[in-house]
């Protein structure tokens, strides 16, 4: 299941070196890594084991023993981004000094994969992330991702993929996001742009595009028919909660506490808040409701009492 969801992901991606960066890097298994450096590490070790039988005096074993330890010790972990290309920026809130800082200090949870030049990249609470990915491909996109003050959540982004590619791209991400696992953000035409508001909840495998990843050409026409004659704008308002596998497409526009159910797919702009939308494609189900972050605030707000 994750080989498929794996490949279909990077199918996006147009240049093939790309593609199997990204691969390889999401199909990664600390198991088997382990298990092949145990390999390799046996494989030293008897190689080492015979020249010792075959050396003559202490220096020569001295220098065989030296070799050994150099080629079983694991290299150590890089300790900064590495970007291709000019001008490329991380910026991380300093609380202290209550200003954004220019650094290059590996973020833990924060991979990066940086192609092009003045890509600008601002976040506030990077102690929120477990894991974010996030791949600028080209020139000018702009990533920023708001604070965090709300403690109910342990896990506040547990795992979001950020694809931005051919370039001038802005995805603005308010204050209190909260993530489940592999939620993606995908950005793949020229200039067009995200807002997503504040306490927004992402469920699980939910998908937000942008645009398209392909172009498509009507044959007759010789003419691009799915690539926008202005700025695309899709904006996520303050509040809202995207149910689990829902398909956010790139006409959309969903206001403030809009919840969307799960497995919905939708596909043109909303203007009306406190309603819920679902179905393919989503329509209003239900208006005048708003989430909650925790039942027991629910139960207070509305002077319930638990059932059972």
């Amino acid at each position: 299941m994750k080989k498929f969801f794996v490949n279909a992901v990077c199918s996006f991606i147009p240049s093939k070196t790309h593609r199997d960066y990204l691969r390889q890097k999401m199909m990664y298994n600390p198991i088997n890594n382990i298990q092949e450096q145990i390999d390799n590490i046996k494989k030293e070790l008897n190689n080492a084991i015979t020249k010792i039988d075959d050396a003559a005096t202490k220096t020569e074993v001295s220098k065989i023993e030296k070799s050994l330890w150099q080629s079983i010790t694991p290299p150590l972990p890089p300790t900064d981004y590495s970007f291709n290309g000019q001008n490329n920026k991380l910026l991380v809130w300093d609380k202290e000094k209550s200003e954004y800082i220019e650094t290059t200090k590996i973020i833990p949870g924060l991979f990066l994969n940086i192609e092009g030049n003045n890509n600008t990249i601002k976040i506030k609470a990077p102690e929120i992330i477990e894991r974010l990915e996030l791949t600028m491909l080209g020139d000018n996109h702009k990533f920023s991702l708001g604070d965090f003050t709300n403690k109910i959540y342990d896990k506040k982004i547990t795992y979001l993929i950020i694809f931005m590619t051919c370039g001038d791209c802005e995805l603005t991400i308010g204050d209190n996001l909260v993530v489940n696992p592999m939620v993606i953000i995908h950005m793949c035409e020229r200039g067009v742009k995200c807002f997503i508001g504040d306490n927004v909840r992402l469920a699980a495998e939910s998908k937000i595009y942008v645009s398209d990843a392909h172009p498509i050409i009507d044959i007759e026409k010789n003419k691009i028919i799915n690539y926008g004659d202005c700025k695309r704008v899709l904006k996520i308002g303050n509040n809202c909660w995207i149910g689990t596998g829902c398909f956010i497409g790139k006409s959309a526009n969903l206001p403030d506490y809009t919840i969307v159910a799960a497995q919905s797919n939708v596909v043109k702009p909303f203007d009306e808040s406190y309603t819920v939308i679902g179905g393919n494609p989503a329509h209003v189900l239900k208006r005048g409701v708003k989430r909650i972050d925790t039942w027991e605030e629910a139960f207070e707000i509305t002077n319930s009492k638990i059932k059972g």
